[in-house]
């Protein structure tokens, strides 16, 4: 996911139209024998990813709040945990689970959601302002980049 991530596929906070096969190339080079299709298994994975990756995210907002670096686990109180289960039903199962993809997670569905007007990823502020020519954007993993600038 963080190769597809890097090669352009995620744009504005959205993934890209087709960027399940690039996704499934990659797994089958890796997986030659896997029977993993795009449809259902792939897309499944990432829908629950996200899910879990924005519950642990909005938990880690609140004062109190982490993400234990040895055991990967959100340390929260009992009472915390009450109040998150309140507000997300989906916080019900974070609990008690080692997140250990959580730091990747970050990278790929970081600032999925905006959170305030124009919101958008260091990454996407950095593929806006980069220009092929006036007003034409970077289509990035193209090789049609210019200039020395590096994403």
């Amino acid at each position: 996911m963080k190769r597809i991530v890097s090669e352009g596929w995620k744009i504005e906070n959205v993934f890209k139209t087709g960027y399940l096969n690039p996704l499934y190339t990659y797994i089958k080079q890796v997986l030659p024998n896997t029977d993993l299709k795009p449809e259902p298994h792939i897309n499944s994975r990432i829908t629950v990813w996200k899910k879990n990756y924005h519950s642990i995210f909005e938990i880690l907002k609140h004062t109190g709040v982490g993400l234990d670096s040895r055991t990967k686990m959100v340390d929260a109180t009992d009472d915390q945990w009450e109040a998150f289960m309140k507000k997300d039903p989906n916080a019900r199962h974070l609990r008690h689970k080692s997140w250990p993809l959580y730091a990747d997670w970050c990278e790929i569905f970081g600032q999925s959601r905006a959170t305030g007007e124009s919101a958008q990823s260091h990454l996407n502020a950095r593929i806006s302002v980069i220009r092929t020519g006036p007003d034409r954007p970077v289509q990035p993993g193209t090789g049609h980049e210019t200039g020395s600038i590096t994403l």
